[in-house]
């Protein structure tokens, strides 16, 4: 399959110009590109490299063209991986997805690649999947439901959303969101949320009733209580959505049991509620999760911190206390987050002490100071992405990161010709980002 001729492609045909008729090097990998020979084309580029240094989008394409590859892989973690990594591009993975979505039959590729642009807005992609609705295969119904009229085809997502495959049901559940102030769409989702078998399910019922206003609070309260941490989540979220005002004492009520997730959950909330009486409290709830028993509630609360506007009053001073007596490295990570995004010295000290620390953490610290230009923090990517020793998940997350965190997509040029198929896919990933960015 050829690449799109979108904004990369429009930078190729202007190489072949640069290049004398395909003769220099910049023509020579722009050639090996259409040719799929990734060798060529990356020895073409290192040569370019030398001669004229580093060439952003010129490497994107060739990023393009595994990408291209690994999307039509037959494993479907690959195929999935890779389809991920172009929705993660932008615009530079924009015109792959519309040539993928063009393609014939209704195979995964297509079928991912239609979901990605529909999720965007895409009204072609849109109207494509909309005119799979007549299919029996639950897998293609439930991406077909991406591209149904809430309004114009409400009594069909009913229909799916009392279906028996789950996803199908939870996909159709959520389309019907947007018509949630229906009474006969309220009533439906407001049953699924109480009674349906699968917690994914009624959270994504929870979730979509948000849009129907008052008139669903007793049925958001009630399911703050429900036996599922996702659902119960889903609903502190639509209560504050859909009725501020009850929303601000139910979610109180939260903070005055011991430290859970969704009391967590309501405490970013409320932390920058306009009534002091309601934030002030939801501060100090943070500040006693920083000091939970249950690692996974700290950080949850370090994140919850991490996620408050920058100028928000919010109990730094404990994050920074709670960070000096801290022993788990993820809980770090997180403490270390939250103090680094409002510029406390604190936090780049603590990135920078972890990134001794295991190696998924080591990496997580060195995403977060390489995009400050660390020099330290892109020599840890590039030895942990240069280790075939290390786990495949730690060298695919060091090679993104190094790529398009760091903005370094030429010290990963390398991990495109890597034997791991993730860590291609990731380093493909990071460096037409890059290029999108750049």
């Amino acid at each position: 399959m050829r690449l799109p001729v979108g904004i990369l492609g429009a930078l190729a045909l202007a190489a072949f110009g640069l290049g004398g008729c395909g003769a220099g090097p910049r023509g020579r990998v722009v050639a090996a590109v259409e040719a799929d020979d990734i060798d060529g084309a990356l020895e073409a580029y290192d040569e370019l490299r030398e001669r004229e240094g580093g060439d952003a989008d010129l490497l994107g394409r060739v990023a393009a063209r595994i990408l291209d590859r690994e999307v039509h892989a037959e494993e479907d973690a690959v195929r999935s991986a890779a389809l991920t990594q172009l929705g993660l591009a932008g615009t530079a993975g924009a015109p792959m997805l519309r040539e993928l979505s063009q393609e014939p039959g209704v195979g995964p590729t297509r079928l991912g690649a239609l979901v990605l642009l529909a999720r965007r807005g895409d009204a072609d992609a849109r109207l494509a999947l909309r005119s799979l609705a007549d299919r029996d295969d639950p897998a293609i119904l439930a991406a077909a439901v991406l591209g149904m009229d809430p309004e114009l085809d409400r009594a069909l997502l009913l229909e799916h959303a009392r279906a028996e495959d789950v996803t199908l049901r939870a996909a159709a559940v959520r389309q019907l969101g947007a018509v949630a102030a229906v009474d006969e769409v309220r009533e439906a989702l407001s049953v699924i949320a109480r009674t349906d078998a699968e917690a994914e399910v009624r959270a994504a019922a929870v979730g979509a009733l948000r849009r129907a206003g008052e008139t669903v609070t007793d049925v958001l309260r009630e399911r703050l209580g429900d036996p599922a941490p996702n659902v119960r989540m889903a609903a502190v979220d639509a209560l504050a959505l859909a009725d501020p005002g009850a929303a601000r004492a139910a979610l109180l009520s939260l903070l005055e049991i011991s430290v859970s997730a969704e009391g967590i959950e309501a405490a970013r909330l409320l932390a920058t509620d306009e009534d002091e009486a309601a934030a002030s409290p939801a501060r100090s709830f943070l500040r006693r999760a920083l000091a939970s028993e249950d690692a996974g509630l700290r950080i949850q609360a370090g994140v919850a911190l991490t996620g408050l506007p920058r100028d928000a009053e919010a109990p730094m001073d404990a994050v920074r206390e709670a960070l000096a007596t801290e022993s788990d490295e993820s809980v770090r990570l997180a403490f270390a987050r939250a103090l680094h995004r409002r510029e406390d010295a604190a936090g780049r000290r603590a990135l920078e002490a972890l990134l001794e620390g295991t190696p998924m953490t080591r990496v997580q610290a060195a995403a977060l100071l390489g995009a400050d230009d660390h020099e330290g923090a892109r020599a840890v990517l590039a030895e942990v992405l240069a280790d075939a020793d290390e786990p495949s998940l730690t060298r695919r997350t060091a090679a993104r990161a190094l790529a398009r965190d760091a903005m370094r997509p030429d010290a990963v040029r390398g991990a495109l010709r890597d034997p791991d198929a993730f860590v291609r896919i990731f380093a493909a990933g990071g460096i037409l980002a890059a290029a999108a960015a750049s």
